[in-house]
């Protein structure tokens, strides 16, 4: 997905070498992106997410119908999964709901046609409730039972969702990472 962001995002001001090199990596991920085994009912929903990305983003640069159609397949599963279920396995992660709310958002925004980017932005749409249905905001954090955090989730200091409400909201989020982080203050994790 990184190679793909700089690609799209950057790639006219790379050298052709390097936008070359970033394309053939993206080429030899395409088959491990589509392995059966990384799917939406597994653990690591990040991956699955990443693997719709890259795949459906992927497949379009690189004219592989083949790997898009793989990749609209895994995120109407998504899709699906969030009209059974309401959520991912990572419900709730302060660090793994941004990472999938983020590859929604990009996905939404590079996806080949009109149809992927509105199922994408669905499922950013619910990441985002995600998001507001945990949210503690005297804290500035998510609260309630959450699936996969880390120390630095569960003591409260900066993390992921502090960076992308950060990216949305600007300085006026309670943890701001910019002021939190840089220099980063003493005895935090």
């Amino acid at each position: 997905m990184s190679c793909l962001q700089l690609v799209l995002k950057h790639g006219e001001r790379l050298d052709t070498d390097v936008t070359d090199r970033l394309k053939a990596y993206i080429k030899a991920s395409l088959p491990h992106a589509a392995d059966p085994r990384v799917h939406f009912t597994m653990y690591n929903d990040n991956f699955a997410s990443l693997s719709c990305f890259t795949l459906i983003v992927g497949g379009a640069l690189l004219g592989d119908p083949a790997a898009v159609e793989t990749g609209r397949g895994r995120l109407e599963g998504i899709r699906d999964l969030f009209r059974r279920r309401g959520t991912l396995m990572e419900y709730g992660s302060p660090t793994y709901t941004p990472v999938n709310t983020h590859i929604f958002a990009e996905l939404a925004t590079f996806a080949p046609d009109p149809g992927t980017r509105e199922l994408a932005l669905g499922c950013e749409h619910r990441m985002w409730a995600e998001i507001a249905a945990h949210w503690h905001a005297p804290s500035g954090h998510l609260a309630g039972p959450y699936s996969r955090s880390y120390w630095i989730d569960t003591v409260g200091h900066t993390h992921l969702l502090s960076g992308l409400l950060w990216l949305v909201f600007g300085d006026d989020v309670i943890v701001n990472p910019v002021a939190d982080l840089f220099p980063p203050r003493g005895g935090t994790v």
